[in-house]
């Protein structure tokens, strides 16, 4: 299954989260200055068309800190308060996991288990997924970070100010997919520095539309996203083991072409991403109804849904069932993760303001408040989703605990 020992592994995922922190210092700052001065402009000089609030539930505070809008900022405390709890509970199963590998058999049994906070007891290293926190760590840095931003995006909400909201949120959906196909992939995953190279150029692209027609970027992103999607799909299938040459190109495509394929469960993962990611750019094309920024958003969430139901599916079809069994906890973290997502996702599209229209048309949408008087359906968008994320990191986290006492070289890997 690896080729190192569980410490490699473990050191190299992270370097994620080292790397993760010194680019959102970098990428807090200016962002925080350039927000905090539109507000600023906004109420010297009166004019309350330069941001997109909800007027009609917009709840100010003037005790320390001037805020026209605060219930929307407060409301994104959901990430910073899961985010640092997400820290706590991988910091918790990894300072376990080192003691359990340094202790004795002997040792190792007086070693309490409480449900997800630890891992099931195990008397060897070489069993189970070998662990590998460094993503887990990003993950939940990365939750904090999206809720500062999301917090400096609503201070002065324009569509300048949306990539902010935005941003991190690729680095999540990415870090996520990574976390999931590190778990049986450690050797050919990506490295950490290549995944935020790639998310940096992402983010230039996305600046990038608010100064030009948003079509296109979407039109030329597509063109380099589809190509994309079949040179990570022959990576995926063939496990990092193809070269970009003639020769091999050549005897990979008579491979297929005469025989019935090797892998067909890793084929029918690749068939169904391909077709997903073309139907999805071929619709955005013809209706183009989002902003580039959301559109790669959802190329992201919609790579990272299908990973996760052919994961889930694997597990099942290798008969690993008891995280739907004996070991529940994960299921449920994934019922509850779809729930929030789901019940979040009704009040999301039910917007109370939208920087895509006119001033005065935006206003028009604006909202009462729906709960206390203070937040509208925006705020509860912000409460139900960061939940959903904190659940299904602890979904993540916890997936492949019903085979920690299996031999390593037993577990299949797909």
């Amino acid at each position: 299954m690896t080729k190192h020992q569980p410490d490699f592994y473990n050191k190299k995922s992270k370097r994620y989260v080292s790397e993760l922190c010194i680019i959102a210092v970098f990428y807090l700052i200016p962002v925080g200055q350039l927000v905090w001065n539109y507000k600023d402009m906004m109420v010297t000089t009166g004019d309350q068309d330069m941001c997109y609030y909800n007027f009609a539930c917009a709840y100010p505070y003037h005790l320390l800190i001037d805020f026209s809008d605060f219930n929307h900022f407060f409301s994104n405390i959901g990430y910073v308060v899961l985010g640092t709890i997400f820290l706590l509970i991988t910091k918790r199963r990894d300072y376990i996991d080192t003691m359990r590998q340094n202790a004795t058999g002997a040792e190792v049994s007086h070693f309490p288990s409480f449900l997800f906070l630890l891992r099931p007891k195990r008397m060897l290293v070489e069993r189970g997924i070998p662990p590998h926190y460094g993503l887990s760590y990003s993950m939940g840095f990365g939750l904090i970070v999206e809720g500062i931003l999301s917090a400096c995006y609503h201070l002065c909400p324009t569509r300048l100010n949306y990539q902010f909201d935005t941003s991190f949120m690729y680095v999540l959906a990415v870090l996520c997919t990574l976390k999931l196909y590190h778990a049986r992939h450690a050797d050919i995953n990506v490295k950490s520095h290549m995944a935020y190279i790639v998310l940096a150029l992402l983010v230039f692209l996305g600046a990038g539309t608010a100064f030009t027609s948003q079509f296109y970027f979407k039109l030329g992103f597509t063109v380099v996203h589809l190509i994309a999607c079949v040179a990570l799909a022959i990576d995926v299938y063939y496990m990092g083991h193809w070269k970009l040459d003639k020769e091999t190109m050549v005897e990979h495509v008579n491979t297929c072409w005469k025989s019935r394929p090797l892998y067909l469960e890793r084929l029918t993962l690749v068939v169904v991403g391909i077709v997903c990611n073309v139907a999805f750019a071929v619709q955005q094309l013809v209706m183009d109804s989002v902003d580039f920024n959301t559109h790669l958003l959802a190329v992201f969430m919609i790579n990272l849904f299908v990973y996760s139901v052919f994961y889930v599916t694997m597990k099942m079809r290798k008969r690993e069932w008891a995280f739907v069994t004996n070991r529940i906890y994960p299921f449920l973290f994934l019922l509850a993760a779809l729930a929030f997502w789901l019940t979040g996702s009704y009040f999301f599209l039910k917007k109370a303001a939208k920087w895509e229209k006119s001033p005065a048309e935006s206003r028009m949408l604006n909202q009462e408040c729906l709960v206390a008087s203070v937040y509208d359906t925006h705020d509860l968008w912000h409460f139900l989703s960061s939940t959903g994320l904190f659940f299904y990191f602890m979904f993540l986290l916890t997936l492949d605990d019903d085979i920690e006492s299996k031999s390593r070289q037993d577990i299949p890997v797909f």
